[in-house]
């Protein structure tokens, strides 16, 4: 009689075979601990002063920390910490008396800036270069140390200061769901139009940065205010802190007014009315300097000011400027020590047409055959030149009449409609390539008889 193997026997026995290869399986190597994954960091936090209240931006992550798609973003928290220090009795000038004895008149080269944000020295046709675009002060401004940035130098002083924290360490300031503010009116998402979705640069203001905590700002005194934030996705996972940016709490002058402009070919003039007052109407006791915004219509506002110092008269003159463009400018006043910048001018468009005729033609010659005539020129100097149109008048006539439909895009022309019991009388102009399609003055007129 055959005897039965019990069933728990038969799972033991298996349970030790398995047992038995499992360490042959898979490779030994230490434990890997799990990544979390959260927003990459914000690393190009900005704050500056805007009257009296405190403006942060930054681009939010559109990527974790592994590369992956950020496609949960949530929630910003805003850190703030303050400190003071006591300033030593320094005039409005101090920091800058060397620059300005050192100061030239010489204008400032728009295209030899690595951050340009307009490119004006390609042409239209490939390989045709056009002059740099200049901008020039009409009278000297103050020069930046080669390095540095004018801001900089004017606050470079304020660095040696001994500085004392007000609060101990940073406080959270603020928290707020980024999808509720997108369309919001102040803080949120701005120049969307210019960026693809979820990709524009946010803004966030301290609108009461003096009265948070009852802070009082002692007389005598300069305040230094610091920011830090961090992000989460909708899990509650929270990127690590970004960069600490730095301002200096003043008062900034009102805006000028009153832009204006004039043009002169291909050179422009801004002219406006400086400030009376600060932004909170106290007298204007200081000098003030002005930066100029200047950007192409539909593209995003520049973060760097057109000018490479802020100027010191309430005009300026940009050079070689490329025509047929339409630009947005807009104006803000600055002052110093520490430096601080204004709110900007009402926005100007400066719709800038090429209405300037390029030269005519040059040494035209005309040769009659039987039954026709052939021409011959030479293109005038100008670069921008479209092509040539072909006039011609009977002797006895006084005007003349086209002969072409469409522009001559060749130096040359064939009439082959003449009456050669006739004497004909030729000139030929020379058209740009503006959309205005401007026309020269007739060339030297050639006569044929036959």
């Amino acid at each position: 009689m055959r005897q039965t193997t019990p069933i728990h026997l038969m799972l033991l026995g298996m349970g030790l075979s398995i047992l038995w290869l499992l360490p042959c399986c898979g490779k030994k190597g230490p434990p890997i601990i799990p990544q979390l994954i959260v927003p990459q960091t914000i690393t190009d936090v900005q704050a500056k002063m805007e009257c009296k209240r405190i403006v942060l931006t930054f681009t939010p992550p559109t990527l974790n920390n592994d590369g992956s798609l950020l496609s949960d973003l949530e929630t910003v928290q805003i850190y703030r910490k303050r400190m003071k220090a006591k300033l030593p009795g320094l005039t409005q000038t101090d920091p800058l008396s060397q620059t300005q004895s050192d100061q030239t008149a010489t204008g400032t080269t728009h295209t030899d800036r690595a951050d340009s944000e307009l490119d004006t020295t390609k042409g239209s046709n490939p390989g045709e270069e056009k002059p740099a675009l200049t901008a020039t002060d009409e009278i000297s401004s103050p020069d930046a140390m080669r390095g540095a940035s004018f801001k900089d130098k004017v606050d470079a002083v304020y660095g040696q200061l001994a500085w004392l924290p007000v609060d101990k360490k940073f406080k959270k300031l603020d928290q707020f769901d980024v999808r509720k503010l997108i369309k919001d009116g102040e803080n949120g998402y701005f120049d969307q139009e210019y960026h693809p979705e979820g990709q524009a640069p946010f803004r966030w203001y301290d609108n009461n940065p003096t009265e948070t905590d009852t802070l009082q700002h002692e007389p005598g005194y300069i305040y230094e205010y610091q920011y830090r934030l961090r992000v989460s996705n909708e899990n509650g996972d929270y990127s690590p802190f970004s960069n600490t940016a730095r301002v200096y709490y003043a008062t900034s002058a009102s805006a000028p007014s009153d832009l204006q402009w004039t043009q002169d070919n291909n050179t422009i003039r801004l002219f406006w009315e400086p400030p009376l007052n600060l932004c909170d109407g106290q007298k204007l006791e200081h000098e003030v300097l002005y930066n100029i915004y200047l950007r192409e219509k539909n593209s995003p506002q520049p973060t760097k000011p057109f000018n490479r110092t802020p100027i010191s008269n309430s005009s300026y003159l940009i050079e070689n400027i490329e025509l047929d463009q339409v630009y947005i400018c807009a104006v803000r006043s600055v002052t110093l020590h520490p430096y601080c910048e204004s709110a900007s001018s009402p926005q100007t468009e400066l719709a800038l047409k090429d209405m300037v005729a390029p030269g005519p033609p040059r040494n035209l010659v005309a040769i009659g055959g039987y039954n026709l005539v052939s021409l011959l020129w030479e293109p005038p100097n100008d670069r921008d030149i479209r092509g040539y149109n072909v006039y011609r008048k009977i002797s006895n006539e006084i005007d003349f009449r086209k002969m072409n439909e469409e522009i001559i895009q060749r130096n040359t022309y064939v009439d082959r409609t003449i009456d050669m019991t006739q004497t004909y009388v030729y000139a030929v102009t020379c058209v740009d390539s503006s959309p205005q399609q401007n026309e020269s003055t007739f060339s030297d007129v050639q006569t044929v008889h036959f």
